[in-house]
């Protein structure tokens, strides 16, 4: 609420007051550093509001991200450079989802281009969760990419997002994370009953069978008592897929 908000910009306000003292010239990771908790601070602003102060804050967090990326580069601080990637990222896939039309298409293309980059640092050998964070991520901004491009990238692009979120799943087992494996199952069958619909015949039942499959193992994690809402979501897009498998058949 409105606590939230005013410590938010009192964080923002702390951040920029350290720029004029940890300068670029005199302490270049410093001040890289606080230009990437800037970032952070700007981006949970800009998602506490609407309208243009928002677009303002998610903007401004963009040109902080960028800002560190300047020192924090992948020769140099391949670690920091990755997490700031993966920051950057974010931002700028909920710029894309405040913006339309051509605008929104650019931002989502320049979120998959962040977050493939985290990937060339934060492999599954070295950093195994960061990897299946920043795969999650991915295959979220490729499924919002999908749905406003067309023809042969649609499809492409929907593919290469159940590739992502199925390589998540590979960390976030049932087992060690439930609810963040339940979560990408989830994902898992929005993009292909989204394939589905690109389909005919065999292949949309099959794709929507397969969504249902793992809607279904998600809603033992997200069981009526534990997540009443995700589990009332699940039943209905699982009663919406039953019911275009026979209206297929």
């Amino acid at each position: 609420g409105a606590a939230r908000a005013r410590l938010l910009a009192e964080a923002v306000e702390a951040f920029r007051a350290a720029l004029e003292v940890r300068t670029r010239e005199a302490l270049p990771q410093g001040w890289a550093s606080v230009q990437n908790n800037l970032g952070n601070a700007l981006r949970s602003q800009g998602s506490v509001s609407h309208g243009a102060a928002r677009a303002r804050l998610l903007g401004e967090s963009v040109q902080a991200y960028r800002a560190a990326l300047e020192v924090r580069t992948r020769e140099v601080l391949p670690q920091d450079w990755a997490m700031t990637q993966t920051n950057l990222g974010a931002v700028l896939a909920r710029q894309a989802s405040a913006s339309e039309g051509a605008v929104r298409a650019r931002l989502l293309g320049e979120a998959v281009a962040a977050h493939r980059a985290a990937l060339e640092v934060f492999t599954r050998d070295a950093l195994p969760q960061s990897w299946a964070a920043t795969q999650n991520n991915l295959g979220t901004a490729l499924f919002d990419q999908a749905l406003v491009s067309d023809g042969p990238a649609r499809s492409r692009l929907l593919g290469d997002a159940v590739e992502a979120f199925r390589a998540a799943l590979k960390v976030r087992t049932r087992e060690a994370l439930p609810h963040a494996w339940a979560a990408t199952q989830t994902n898992v069958g929005l993009v292909l009953a989204n394939v589905a619909w690109t389909e005919r015949g065999d292949n949309r039942r099959r794709h929507f069978h397969q969504a249902i499959a793992a809607w279904r193992e998600a809603a033992e994690v997200y069981t009526p008592q534990a997540a009443p809402a995700y589990h009332q979501r699940l039943t209905r897009l699982i009663a919406a897929a039953e019911r275009e498998i026979k209206r297929t058949e």
